[in-house]
């Protein structure tokens, strides 16, 4: 109840911060800033009160390995939104990444492998974007559209949330990276910018990822040797450090 209630308030506060973003500061940013561990890290934090810290461990590595599944959700997504409707764009990519998530569970739970590969996966994965000129200035939201975003991510967190329960702990665990800013941003994306909008939504996503990646290295690295307090402090301030870093590149 407690996770569930965490998702119902960080995740629209989330949409609404990035759409906000997006309308000053352009896509690009918009797109970096949801690649932020800002519902999945607080979900690994309660981890580790309730379950112990090898037990969160063991789950911030299988994290590592759901980025190649949303890094599969966005590809799948843009590639699609070049000539498919919105919504049949949006179910292929999920079953995309419900597909690609089936497969990782089979991956050894190392963090070594789990570290280089989803790394090398967040390198390439921006080089396999469709080519498309988007349009980057920034783009003012309309009250009533950022309130149907809201709306949307919470109805899309509890189907979610209520999927995973009824599929048992182990989809639960894979369900916890599921790309609830990236489904909701991009079929805003797309519908009020065509695909090269989505398109460049989604490939900042990506980009910013590399801030969750570090937050989920360092927290897995930790967590067996040192407390849950100092562990997770040291893990958000390397996120933060790597996000700004992002964010500087990309504004440039």
């Amino acid at each position: 109840m407690v996770l569930l209630l965490l998702k119902l308030l960080l995740v629209p506060s989330l949409i609404a911060l990035i759409s906000l973003a997006g309308a000053r500061w352009g896509v690009r940013i918009a797109g970096v800033l949801a690649g932020f561990p800002i519902v999945a890290g607080p979900i690994l934090l309660f981890l580790a009160l309730e379950q112990g810290a090898a037990f969160a461990a063991q789950s911030a590595i299988a994290t590592l390995y759901g980025l190649l599944a949303i890094s599969s959700y966005c590809l799948s997504f843009c590639w699609l939104a070049r000539r498919l409707r919105w919504w049949l764009c949006l179910a292929l990519g999920w079953l995309t990444f419900l597909i690609a998530a089936a497969a990782l569970r089979y991956l050894p739970n190392a963090l070594p492998i789990a570290a280089v590969s989803s790394l090398l996966i967040l390198a390439i994965a921006p080089r396999l974007f469709p080519v498309l000129t988007a349009h980057h200035a920034p783009q003012p939201v309309p009250r009533r559209e950022l309130m149907w975003r809201m709306v949307s991510a919470v109805v899309l967190v509890l189907l979610i949330t209520a999927i995973a329960d009824w599929l048992g702990a182990t989809w639960s665990g894979l369900l916890t990276l599921f790309p609830v800013a990236g489904s909701v941003l991009g079929v805003f994306a797309l519908r009020s910018g065509g695909a090269a909008q989505a398109t460049a939504l989604l490939r900042g996503m990506i980009t910013g990822l590399y801030g969750l990646w570090a937050f989920f290295v360092v927290a897995a690295w930790l967590l067996p040797t040192l407390s849950v307090a100092l562990s997770f402090l040291l893990a958000l301030l390397t996120a933060i450090a790597v996000q700004a870093l992002l964010l500087k590149l990309v504004h440039r």
